[in-house]
């Protein structure tokens, strides 16, 4: 007979992985709110201590240049 509480401890056990690619992460280090707007005009507003996922493009490198805004952390350290 079909258990659903064994089905649910097996799926919990097995521990899942992340591969990300072509991203960059940063960390929002500023003091005020920021918003971002992204390439289809939707706004996002950033507290500080929040980190933000990138396409490692223009974009990811602007953010890159604002150091007193963002701090780039390492995407494998983000315990996902």
């Amino acid at each position: 007979m079909f258990n659903l509480n064994e089905t649910e401890n097996i799926a919990q056990s097995k521990q899942e992985s992340f591969k990300f690619i072509n991203l960059r992460a940063f960390k929002y280090i500023g003091k005020k709110d920021f918003i971002i707007i992204d390439d289809k005009g939707i706004k996002t507003t950033i507290k500080t201590n929040e980190i933000i996922l990138l396409n490692d493009d223009e974009r990811a490198d602007y953010y890159a240049f604002k150091k007193a805004l963002f701090s780039e952390v390492n995407i494998n350290n983000l315990g996902f």
